[in-house]
């Protein structure tokens, strides 16, 4: 085989859009298009020089020395695709990715980084159309084929990629050049959970729900008893919609939220954002959505009824999403459309026709499913008869069906009939006033659950505790403690889901993860409640977390921020019980897991997290000192306006004094240091100052001792790092800026590393040492990147822009403050619109539109308030000074219209000021 090219290459990455589908339309001559489709993209490579390396399904990978050729074979290859004569039933449309970099070469393959870019460019992209890379793009930007041209799609995130990539579109005569976003995780969501088995039985009301969806409805209820078949309704209904929907289909399983005040944050972490200080609120969607066109999925939302007024605002103010909600209740909507749910039709069980038999949804459905447990399965008519008759028994429902058919290797139809009838017999008590239809899926679980085996049952009530989804070491926890035996656990665990009592899933990372449904949680948890295993659970969770967490807590030394924002991140809502749990038990124990996943606080809610943090504190008021002060600590720098601070200065000043009587230095550095801090936050400089300089002085004795000593180290002098340089003392402020990057980098913390770095690039920047600055922040916001930490990025970007604007770099300059701009309104936050937006300031003061730049730094007071580390940044203060000058400059009339008029945004409101007020070049 000939060698690879090697060095700079340019990849074109294909394959077919929607080819499941299409392969199902076009049935067997689906095989005789695919053959044409790879001879039209093979003639076009070798036409232009490519290298194919990859084939998989109908996809392939090619290599191209010059990115020219890669962009001739792409041209060449969508107008062949274009032209070509396919099937009547099915086009074929073909999407493509094109990139240039250097990849690692293997003897018969490329591996690295830009491989992995190339085809997520591709993944990107639509069916014909051609996306590029920036750094394709700039390569053939003068020499694209005549009439052709470049569009500029912005930036975007790319699915595993560590920094966003700006897209073009190579815009060819003749060829379509209308397309939606790029399916980038910016603008393009499909989260929806697989369909592992048909749907049965639903063809007339999955019609009226399409039609419903696509055709205006703002808002669709599908209602029901629990296991009709809301959620499999529902997600088949996205599935077939989200075409129609640019932005894509958002599934949200409501289920998990304890608390219909907790519904904003979990509808913003399904669609990918953040919502910083304040957590995310109803506000912060509604901004969010705007003007997208997406179709959102709530799932199980009856528990969270009093949120609905949330969907009523999305509804009216964000015209292009559709809400598909499943409910075991109406919401009580003005613009609400009921699409009510009943059991699957039953034949009657003395007919004698085995073809109209088999032909019944509901049989269907048995069958299917008794064939998931034993291929062999195949019913004589009387047992065909005895499954119309055990379907009837259960009303038609689609999860009594399930758990019934999940026991037919066992027992076949004729012996499990009998055994349902006396299970039914015995179970005609239930609740008074319950629908009949809760009570036969009830007497359909319970006759399931008693079939298990004893520890299968005592397993599955106990893992009713868990809110959401958990992990297999989580089961084996519970196990061990119930059963005093983790080995068994991957055995109970699958015989759950063979039985439908348990349903599996999987992580990011590739971990498994187990989630019960939310009737089975239900019936599970009520047991558990009678049995007196509610508690006894719960402490079980509580340990298994606190032992996660300080197994967590030992490598985040090593920079492992990311790691804990992820797990916390995937096991909020468990980690939400089980602070609960902690608060009327064990309020230390919640205080250490509150305090150690401190970063998910920090980037999605500072406000929660605080929140948790201080009822904990008056839960415990005393208890070991070291967890005291952490918790303190962590309350303290979630603080963001000086109430906030002013609230926890008396218990940071006590923990001072117990230190000193204590001779404890570790923990008096530590407090110490959390005292300046506030002190700063304040505005108390002069009194921060000398707290600082004993916090550092403290710090440097005990920092050999151990890595959080040294820890310690490293926080307290950027925080004497940043009282010096308010004062003016710029030259000590570099000199401890450097010492903590230089203390955080032999710790391998490089959160620290970037803090440091971040606070020197300040220091630099308003000491005229440009070329430092630029090196320093660029630093920082490599680290900030590669651990998704969205404030630093910002931050980083602000100070970038501001570097390239005192360069004369105007054209730069815009490109950073744009970056900062838009990732802000990703994910709007008070913090980081500060740093965007005045900067964006700044540069429009530079350009001579000051009236302009006046709006802008109203808008960033309005938004940012006296909110923590921008306040008091060397950036903030030199803002002041500019906004000063822009008072003397302007006649006070302007300068006042312009201050009233930024003055009176939101967040949202004027991040997209900054947005179109810079593309346009006018105020």
């Amino acid at each position: 085989m000939a060698t690879l090219p090697s060095g700079t290459v340019t990849f074109l990455f294909t394959d077919i859009e929607a080819s499941t589908p299409l392969a199902a339309v076009l049935g067997e001559s689906y095989g005789e298009a695919l053959d044409q489709h790879f001879a039209i993209l093979r003639d076009a490579i070798r036409a232009h020089s490519g290298w194919e390396f990859g084939t998989e399904g109908d996809s392939i990978s090619v290599a191209f020395e010059r990115a020219r050729d890669a962009i001739g074979a792409a041209i060449a290859a969508q107008r062949a695709l274009t032209t070509h004569q396919w099937p009547d039933e099915g086009t074929i449309r073909v999407r493509m990715g094109i990139h240039t970099g250097e990849p690692i070469v293997r003897p018969d393959n490329y591996d690295g980084i830009e491989v992995i870019r190339a085809s997520r460019i591709r993944d990107a992209a639509h069916g014909s159309q051609i996306l590029l890379s920036q750094a394709t793009a700039d390569l053939v930007a003068g020499i694209v084929p005549e009439g052709a041209g470049l569009q500029d799609l912005g930036e975007h995130r790319l699915k595993g990629l560590p920094r966003t990539d700006r897209l073009f579109q190579l815009d060819v005569p003749g060829l379509p050049r209308d397309f939606p976003p790029p399916r980038s995780l910016d603008h393009y969501i499909n989260n929806l959970p697989p369909r592992h088995h048909a749907l049965l039985g639903r063809e007339t009301e999955l019609e009226r729900a399409l039609g419903f969806v696509t055709g205006g409805v703002p808002v669709v209820t599908v209602t029901g008893p629990g296991g009709v078949g809301k959620t499999a309704l529902a997600i088949e209904v996205a599935d077939k919609a989200r075409s129609s929907f640019h932005n894509g289909a958002c599934f949200i399983d409501v289920a998990p939220v304890a608390d219909p005040a907790l519904l904003p944050d979990a509808v913003g972490r399904a669609l990918g954002f953040t919502g910083g200080p304040d957590g995310i609120n109803a506000d912060a969607i509604v901004r969010y959505l705007g003007d997208r066109r997406l179709l959102l999925v709530l799932d199980n939302f009856e528990h969270v009824i009093e949120a609905a007024p949330l969907l009523a605002r999305i509804a009216e103010e964000c015209p292009g999403t559709r809400l598909l909600v499943t409910s075991r209740e109406r919401l009580n909507l003005d613009m609400e459309q009921l699409l009510p749910l009943v059991g699957l039709d039953t034949p009657p069980a003395q007919y004698a026709d085995e073809k109209l038999l088999r032909e019944s949804p509901a049989v269907q459905l048995f069958l299917d499913r008794a064939r998931a447990v034993d291929p062999a399965f195949e019913p004589s008519l009387r047992e065909l008869q005895a499954i119309a008759e055990i379907a009837a028994r259960l009303d038609g429902l689609p999860l009594a069906i399930q758990l019934a058919a999940a026991r037919s290797r066992a027992l076949r139809p004729l012996a499990m009939l009998p055994r349902m009838e006396q299970r039914l017999g015995l179970l005609t008590g239930g609740a008074r006033g319950s629908p009949e239809r809760h009570l036969t899926l009830r007497r359909a679980i319970a006759w399931s659950y008693d079939l298990l085996e004893p520890e299968e049952r005592a397993l599955l009530r106990a893992l009713s505790v868990f809110r959401s989804s958990f992990s297999l070491n989580a089961a084996e926890a519970m196990r061990e403690a119930i059963c005093d035996d983790r080995v068994g656990t991957l055995d109970a665990l699958e015989a759950l889901i063979n039985k439908s009592l348990l349903r599996q899933t999987m992580s990011d990372t590739g971990e498994p993860r187990f989630d019960l449904l939310e009737t089975i949680r239900e019936f599970a948890g009520q047991l558990c409640e009678t049995f007196g295993e509610n508690w006894p659970a719960r402490d079980i969770m509580l340990s298994y977390y606190l032992r996660l967490a300080r197994e967590l807590d030992a490598r985040l030394i090593h920079g492992n921020q990311p790691e804990a924002l992820a797990l916390a991140s995937l096991e909020i809502d468990n980690i939400r019980v089980t602070l609960e749990h902690a608060l009327e038990t064990n309020p230390p124990a919640g205080m250490e897991i509150a305090s150690i996943i401190n970063a998910f606080w920090y980037e999605h809610s500072h406000r929660e997290g605080r929140a948790w943090l201080l009822r904990l504190l008056r839960e415990a008021p005393e208890c070991d000192e070291a967890v005291r002060m952490r918790a303190i600590t962590v309350a303290n720098r979630l603080s963001n306006t000086r109430a906030e601070v002013a609230e926890l200065l008396s218990e940071l000043e006590h923990c001072v004094r117990r230190c000193r009587e204590n001779r404890r230095r570790f923990w008096l550095a530590t407090t110490l240091n959390n005292l300046a801090y506030a002190l700063v936050m304040l505005d108390r400089p002069d009194e921060a100052l000398p707290v600082c300089e004993e916090a550092v002085e403290i710090a440097r004795v005990v920092a050999g001792r151990s890595a959080a000593a040294s820890t310690v180290l490293v926080s307290s002098l950027g925080v004497l790092a940043g009282a010096r340089a308010m004062h003016g003392d710029l030259d000590d402020a570099r000199a401890l800026a450097l010492e903590s990057y230089e203390v955080a980098r032999g710790l391998g913390d490089v959160q620290q590393m970037a803090l440091a770095l971040a606070m020197r690039g300040q220091v630099e920047y308003h000491t005229g040492r440009i070329e430092e600055a630029f090196a320093c922040y660029h630093e920082a916001l490599e680290i900030h990147e590669r651990i998704g930490e969205g404030y630093g990025t910002v931050e980083c970007l602000a100070g970038l822009a501001r570097v390239e604007l005192e360069r004369g770099n105007f054209v730069d300059a815009e490109t950073f403050a744009r970056r900062g701009l838009e990732m802000s309104a990703a994910r709007p936050n008070a913090f980081e619109a500060a740093w965007a937006l005045s900067t964006v300031a700044l540069i429009e003061e530079r350009r001579g539109r000051p009236e302009l730049a006046v709006q802008l730094f109203a808008a960033v007071e309005a938004v940012a308030g006296d909110w923590g580390r921008f306040q008091h940044s060397l950036h903030a203060a030199s803002n002041r000074a500019e906004l000063d000058e822009l008072r003397s400059a302007l006649e006070p009339e302007r300068f006042e219209a312009a201050w009233r008029s930024g003055h009176s945004m939101t967040v949202h409101q004027a991040l997209e000021f900054a947005i179109s007020g810079s593309r346009a070049g006018v105020s």
